[in-house]
């Protein structure tokens, strides 16, 4: 098996980390659309209204939250692999 060039390593590491923010952003996309028909139906009877939209807003504020944070530590794996890679290129390092 012959070794891969960086390039070929830099475009796969791209090409995971877009995979992964894409497919991550739609299922939070979903996620938070369903909850909301669902916030929406109950907020229709009077008598629980307010306790649905205060549970709304803490539960829509932590699905956000986790989403935020599986985006960012894509990013960050993405930067230490970016470091990786550099540190590969620079050393002449192949797999």
């Amino acid at each position: 098996m012959s070794p891969l060039p960086i390039r070929e390593i830099e475009g796969a590491k791209d090409l995971l980390q877009d995979a992964i923010e894409a497919s991550v952003t739609v299922v939070a996309d979903i996620q938070i659309a369903m909850a909301q028909q669902t916030y929406d139906f109950l907020a229709q009877i009077p008598p629980i209204a307010a306790p649905v939209r205060v549970v709304e807003r803490v539960h829509l504020g932590l699905t956000r939250g986790v989403y935020t944070t599986i985006l960012a530590a894509n990013r960050l794996a993405g930067a230490l692999a970016d470091e990786a890679i550099q540190r590969m290129a620079e050393q002449d390092v192949t797999i």
